[in-house]
């Protein structure tokens, strides 16, 4: 479900952002649901930031989950590969 090379990227510029990427044909509520549950079991002071890709439009954009803070970990890692 997930472009594996491009599951998880961070930015230099803000060290406190978690930022995931998805192509936009493959995002979906059952697969938002299940992120959204992986992000639930770890909590933290991170912000979670889905980078959509458009591939029609070659266009990218950015959804900012405000409500949601995370910890990233390994098992949180390991939790989101499963979802792919």
């Amino acid at each position: 479900m997930l472009d594996f090379l491009g599951l998880f990227i961070r930015t230099m510029t803000d060290p406190n952002a978690f930022i995931i990427r998805f192509e936009e044909h493959k995002l979906n509520k059952e697969c938002l649901y299940r992120l959204r549950n992986v992000f639930n079991n770890h909590p933290g002071n991170e912000e979670v930031i889905l980078e959509i890709i458009s591939t029609n439009e070659n266009k990218v954009k950015y959804l900012s989950l405000k409500s949601i803070k995370i910890k990233p970990c390994l098992s949180m890692y390991l939790e989101i590969l499963k979802l792919i």
